[in-house]
């Protein structure tokens, strides 16, 4: 699987050649700023309720991108399959960085957001 190398490989990648850490960096920096909208929208929808720190966006932009960018290349480690499973592991993983920042209303939301990963013979 190539993304698994290049994660795997990424900082002997990086390191060995200028152009492409300088690409990745612009492309890391333009997908975190995308990202924090999105999180700002959720806190501006009352979706996400972060703590009162100064540094509480920035920290779970971090966690999130640590957690969502490395996953994959975890199970690729494992030998497993990445299919509907396993992409269903990876949500519920992320799913725990954010449960205590849900607000109320949208914790009651979660247990309907795994539909998604229903495979069509489950969804009858």
């Amino acid at each position: 699987m190539a993304i698994a190398f290049f994660y795997r490989e990424l900082t002997t990648l990086l390191d060995r050649d200028s152009l492409l850490k300088h690409r990745f960096i612009q492309i890391r920096k333009k997908r975190v700023a995308s990202i924090r909208r999105f999180f700002i929208a959720l806190i501006e929808h009352d979706v996400l309720v972060l703590p009162d720190e100064d540094d509480a966006l920035e920290s779970l932009l971090r966690i999130a991108w640590i957690v969502t960018e490395h996953w994959m290349s975890s199970i690729a480690i494992e030998d497993k399959v990445i299919d509907a499973t396993t992409m269903q592991d990876g949500f519920r993983l992320t799913l725990q960085v954010f449960m205590p920042l849900l607000s109320e209303h949208a914790r009651k939301d979660v247990p309907e957001s795994f539909r998604v990963f229903r495979v069509d013979s489950e969804a009858g």
